[in-house]
């Protein structure tokens, strides 16, 4: 696999590769590139690089199966390719230069709003990046979330929003809705709380597959990365969108995702120990305007866990697990 995507990158460097395997470059390299500048567990690069190969595999004659082992060393490779000649090609001045981007990055424990030229105003997540294209609204309104966002679009009937996150396309006319759309997490979030939204997924280059022609008020579509599979439900998506008012709320959450959005919320390091366990349990909770001691506490009480913080780093002990079952 690793010779595939050296081959096709250096395709691109050198201006031969087609407008599918350039598609596949750039929608990876946009979804994926700010990752590396942050420390990523294993699965979270098995999936992303996982990504990419899917993608390339959708544009070639034959299939095999993915050795994680070829995706660990595609992982290096691709890392020095990434942040060096992709960057390059992307910014460097060419007759085909690519559209140019002012990225919005939001820290770790912060959050922000903006408003964008078309009056539309978008809060962001902590740890949230917004792509915003040098000819928004000009022809089209698009941008690209890599994160969180809460977002009241202006209602333009002519141009609709498109908000690209992951292999989702999420387009609108006049609306507000949350959507949650880390790279880490497993799945990708979209909780509408007013007018309607349509969603389709981008998973092989420009070809979309419709999920959804629209969900609407409390309608909250959950999309699985790993199998690509969508699912509506109901409920209340104020809840969904509760951060911007400093409301920490887990809706169905294992300890593993409450640890990841600890560390974003607090700008901690969290580590979860037990990690040869299966504590099979998901909890829904939520901390109003509260010290991460506290939210703490809370969470030992409520979960039947140990936390222990030093130093801006927190330790969660799972306890009473069961043993995961030895794999043939």
């Amino acid at each position: 696999m690793e010779q595939r995507i050296k081959n096709l990158l250096d395709k691109y460097i050198a201006g031969k590769a087609s407008p599918a395997d350039r598609a596949i470059v750039e929608r990876w390299f946009r979804e994926y590139y700010p990752e590396s500048e942050v420390n990523l567990d294993e699965a979270a690069k098995k999936r992303i690089f996982q990504d990419l190969d899917s993608r390339i595999d959708a544009f070639l004659p034959h299939k095999r199966i993915i050795s994680y082992q070829w995706l660990r060393i595609a992982a290096v490779f691709l890392m020095a390719f990434t942040l060096g000649l992709v960057v390059y090609r992307i910014h460097a001045p060419s007759a085909n230069q690519q559209l140019a981007y002012t990225d919005i990055r939001i820290p770790l424990g912060a959050k922000k709003q903006i408003t964008l030229p078309d009056q539309s105003t978008i809060v962001l997540n902590s740890g949230s990046i917004l792509r915003i294209p040098a000819d928004f609204a000009k022809s089209k309104r698009q941008v690209i979330l890599i994160g969180e966002g809460y977002f009241k679009i202006k209602r333009d009937t002519l141009h609709p929003f498109v908000i690209h996150s992951g292999r989702l396309q999420t387009t609108v006319l006049g609306t507000s809705f949350n959507i949650k759309a880390y790279p880490e997490d497993s799945n990708i979030q979209v909780a509408v709380t007013s007018g309607k939204v349509k969603i389709e997924e981008l998973a092989q280059a420009d070809l979309a597959r419709s999920l959804t022609k629209g969900i609407t008020r409390n309608q909250i579509l959950s999309y699985t990365k790993e199998n690509s599979v969508a699912a509506i439900t109901y409920g209340d998506a104020e809840l969904a969108s509760s951060w911007k008012s400093n409301v920490l709320y887990f809706d169905n959450a294992s300890i593993p995702e409450i640890a990841r959005t600890l560390a974003r919320w607090y700008n901690v390091k969290v580590k979860v120990a037990g990690s040869d366990c299966d504590p099979g349990k998901r909890y829904t909770l939520h901390f109003d305007h509260e010290p991460l001691t506290q939210v703490l506490n809370g969470l030992s009480l409520l979960t039947n866990t140990s936390c222990a913080e030093k130093d801006k780093e927190v330790l969660i002990t799972l306890n009473n697990c069961t043993p995961r079952p030895l794999t043939k």
